[in-house]
């Protein structure tokens, strides 16, 4: 005997074939539809009827704005969740770079004017060139990337080659290894005090190396060419520096 069934609200339509039902004088298959209270048939039928459930998990929609930068040439844009795990950053400055990792960022480079993605946190940094204004495409790009992550969604591969993931987060730069108590403390001066102000302009920065009062640090995101990083990288983060680490002299941007 086989046994199907199709779910009609709270009442369950069963369907019950095969070759002997026990009917007397019963000479052809016969097929029932019996249409019962779905409360009744579950704890009576369930030890010996399937059910197929397809089960949907929904995805709440997410909105996305854009912010302006520093970098005239990035644009940032801030999605209503988060992309990556806190503490990952990625970096892609090709469409070969992305598509090994990123079906987000291959999305983006679909474009034919963007030239970089940066990925973090909740925002996705993207970089143009000079072909284009952000005004005439800065709608349309924040549209583009929330109708992905609404239909889509898939930021990082699952599978996604872990040397190439580390490339990724390579080129976005996580701190170096700290070596000395002031390289500790000019790591956690960056994190409390520099890192928030810098991703909120959708950036990065890290700690690269400290040697005779220099400080290195890279500068990824919108502050990657950025006119104005100099600025405030002497302006801000140098006198920041020398005041909370008394053995910083200067604080330079390491070049890309």
């Amino acid at each position: 005997m086989t046994h199907s069934a199709a779910r009609n609200y709270q009442r369950l339509s069963v369907f019950i074939s095969g070759p002997d039902l026990g009917f007397p004088y019963q000479k052809s298959p016969v097929t029932l539809r019996v249409s019962v209270p779905l409360w009744f048939l579950l704890p009576n039928l369930c030890p010996y009827l399937y059910i197929p459930m397809e089960i949907t998990e929904k995805r709440l929609p997410v909105s996305v704005y854009a912010e302006s930068t520093p970098n005239p040439a990035t644009m940032r844009f801030v999605v209503g969740r988060p992309l990556v795990p806190e503490g990952r950053l990625m970096e892609f400055t090709s469409p070969e770079e992305a598509e090994a990792v990123s079906p987000l960022a291959a999305k983006v480079f679909n474009l034919p004017f963007v030239t970089g993605v940066f990925i973090s946190g909740n925002f996705v940094t993207v970089t143009k060139n000079n072909s284009i204004d952000w005004d005439m495409v800065q709608g349309e790009l924040r549209e583009y990337i929330q109708e992905y992550l609404n239909t889509d969604g898939r930021v990082v591969l699952s599978d996604a080659p872990a040397q190439s993931l580390a490339d990724a987060n390579e080129r976005a730069v996580s701190h170096a290894k700290p070596n000395s108590k002031d390289e500790e403390q000019i790591i956690a001066v960056l994190e409390e005090y520099v890192r928030p102000n810098v991703e909120s302009d959708g950036g990065h920065i890290a700690f690269k190396s400290f040697k005779d009062g220099i400080l290195a640090v890279s500068l990824r995101g919108s502050c990657s060419g950025c006119p104005s990083s100099m600025v405030t990288l002497k302006g801000g983060i140098e006198n920041l520096m020398k005041q909370m680490v008394p053995g910083v002299r200067e604080v330079v941007a390491e070049e890309l």
